[in-house]
């Protein structure tokens, strides 16, 4: 129940389509996002429960993530780069395969889980590298979900995502802090690989109009986040603490 609990949050960074890139294996890595100030994210902690904590190879890519729930199971996820395929598992056990293009980002991505779940999205980016479209299929027990999303952007930041489901669409706005750059990038696997960052970090998210959460941070001494609390509608707190590791 677990990893399929993963597997299904991780439905917004998979692709359906298989499409590979025939260039040459020149090795694409996802860098530290914050080398401005040689630091890189740590460990995450949620509401003082699970965790998760972040390691990184010698080119600063993260390479592993071993996440701890509030029961105490742990999981842990490897991602193995070979060129332009990075392929992750969980526990030793297949997740799912990023098909990146040229500049590094997931155009394919795909999974197949236990023979039972099939997820997948097709990215569309434009000219700068955000991305701008996004066709999800999940396939899951012989049903099939597709959703399909898009995005606008505005001084870097996503300001609008449209999504439709199931004949319902659904319309979620962003606004930013402008003066604090986005150094939680890499704080989960569904954040990897799917375009450019938001340059921002995000301040409150509004759904059909109703505002869903605001956001507020502590930071240290770098302007590192070191706490995101989101409070949503009904005044409930979800409180992220966040370590660094700086050179």
């Amino acid at each position: 129940m677990k990893q399929l609990l993963l597997v299904l949050a991780t439905a917004s960074a998979l692709v359906f389509s298989c499409k590979k890139d025939d260039e040459s294996k020149t090795p694409i890595q996802n860098p530290n996002p914050n080398q401005s100030n040689s630091c890189s994210l740590f460990t995450s902690m949620e509401n003082d429960t699970g965790f998760t904590a972040f390691f990184y190879n010698a080119n600063g890519s993260i390479a592993r993530f071993v996440e701890k729930n509030p029961s105490a199971d742990t999981s842990t996820i490897e991602l193995a780069y070979d060129g332009k395929i990075v392929t992750a598992s969980v526990n030793g056990n297949a997740l799912n395969t990023y098909y990146l293009n040229s500049k590094g980002y997931a155009d394919s991505i795909v999974l197949d889980f236990q023979g039972f779940i099939h997820m997948g999205t097709y990215n569309t980016y434009d000219a700068n590298g955000y991305l701008v479209s996004q066709n999800e299929s999940i396939d899951f027990l012989g049903t099939n979900i597709t959703t399909a999303r898009t995005y606008v952007y505005t001084n870097g930041n996503v300001s609008k995502m449209t999504e439709e489901s199931d004949g319902k669409t659904t319309v979620t706005t962003y606004d930013y802090y402008a003066d604090k750059a986005n150094t939680l990038i890499n704080n989960n696997i569904a954040a990897l690989f799917i375009g450019k960052p938001n340059a921002n970090l995000v301040k409150t998210e509004t759904v059909d109009g109703v505002l869903s959460n605001s956001y507020a941070y502590d930071y240290d001494s770098k302007s590192n986040p070191t706490k995101q609390t989101a409070t949503d509608s009904n005044g409930v707190k979800n409180i992220f603490v966040y370590s660094w590791s700086c050179k």
